[in-house]
């Protein structure tokens, strides 16, 4: 379903999780936890930030968002400069700046879609609204020195600016962040099918935490 490795810069060490995309399908949950219960999950990983609002509607969830190749509006978010999209017919794909038409097309394709704050774009890292000394245990999707879709955090509490540059050491095209904290870091992952249980990055998640990115084996 997905390799996990364990990698060693300069910058502070990084988990990578990459799946397999020709097994797997992708959407935003909004309004429910994923079950590790549900075995056709292979990861899921909170996405769009979430507001103060506890509760579970997608007026809660920062910026519009495509799940279930319907669009809905979410709230205003400055920090929101990128967006992330897959649909069947796509792909993964990441934009930065304008990306209300890329929704749009996500919506169109039946696909999925979340807007986030970029940190790398074409290679090179953008300006960021966290300050780079900011330090946390950090997390970002991305499109790795292949081309291809990886998860990766920091392995640890690092800089934000060590985190940024730990995935340019790695060759990384594009990073959108995803929302961390505790209660949203809420992440379990199965390397193959042959595991009944899960594996975590995190294995606490907020009642209220409001949409997540999932992954599926396609039926």
């Amino acid at each position: 379903f997905l390799s996990e490795s364990h990698i060693q810069t300069e910058y502070g060490d990084l988990i990578c999780l990459k799946p397999d995309m020709s097994i797997l399908t992708m959407d935003l949950v909004c309004g429910e936890i994923p079950s590790v219960d549900n075995d056709s999950i292979v990861l899921a990983f909170a996405g769009a930030f979430t507001g103060t609002e506890f509760d579970k509607g997608h007026t809660t969830i920062a910026g519009d968002h495509v799940s279930g190749g319907t669009r809905f509006k979410g709230y205003r978010c400055k920090r929101n400069t990128g967006a992330f999209t897959w649909s069947p017919f796509s792909g993964s794909q990441f934009f930065y700046d304008n990306y209300s038409s890329a929704l749009d097309t996500a919506t169109k394709e039946s696909g999925m879609g979340f807007a986030q704050e970029m940190m790398i774009h074409n290679g090179e890292a953008v300006k960021t609204t966290r300050p780079l000394g900011n330090k946390n245990v950090f997390r970002a999707l991305c499109l790795d020195s292949k081309g291809e879709l990886a998860l990766y955090e920091s392995q640890g509490i690092v800089t934000f600016g060590n985190f940024i540059d730990a995935l340019l050491s790695q060759g990384v095209k594009e990073a959108l962040y995803t929302d961390m904290g505790q209660g949203w870091n809420y992440c379990f992952y199965r390397v193959n099918a042959n595991e009944s249980s899960p594996k975590y990055l995190h294995d606490q998640p907020l009642p209220y935490a409001s949409n997540f990115v999932v992954l599926k084996v396609k039926e």
